[in-house]
């Protein structure tokens, strides 16, 4: 990872708790578990991607630890360490519908073609596209739909965008 992640990181530090730390940056924060390797930040339309994470169904105190090599989800109860992905933070399209194709990441995590836009789906869009153009229709502040070409849709819980990586 870049120092542009680290800067997007301090970005959104002002919405959580720094420790201490030199040459780093720790956050302390509690954080839920919402998908495969998806991790919200706790009162915040912020979440955490991981990379091969196994701390399945956690929710609780973490510390979200930053540096120039990258960064690490530390869960407090279990000492588990988990590498992040990238951090992303509530985007706000407007209301309209757009062609796009859709990449799933995880099961309900898709990344939208050519933007540092993605997707968090209800889960039942798990067994849908792995790689689709789909129309989709932001119909609210945080979500909308997927509408596959078949006419199926499938619901939008959040629409987000990256930290630059």
């Amino acid at each position: 990872m870049k120092s542009s992640l680290l800067a997007r990181l301090t970005l959104i530090a002002a919405t959580l708790l720094p420790l201490a730390v030199a040459g780093a940056e720790t956050f302390a924060i509690g954080v839920s578990h919402k998908a495969n390797n998806l991790y919200k930040i706790d009162g915040k339309d912020i979440l955490i991607h991981t990379r091969d994470c196994d701390a399945y169904g956690y929710t609780g105190n973490a510390s979200l630890k930053t540096s120039e090599a990258g960064a690490e989800l530390l869960f407090n109860d279990t000492k588990e360490k988990c590498e992040v992905e990238g951090v992303f933070d509530a985007a706000k399209p407007k209301k309209m519908k757009y062609g796009v194709t859709i990449t799933r990441v995880e099961n309900d995590w898709f990344e939208v073609g050519g933007s540092k836009l993605f997707l968090r789906t209800e889960p039942r869009c798990i067994l849908m596209a792995i790689k689709e153009s789909v129309t989709l229709e932001v119909s609210g502040d945080v979500g909308g739909y997927v509408i596959y070409p078949n006419g199926k849709k499938c619901k939008v819980e959040g629409i987000y965008n990256r930290a630059p990586m």
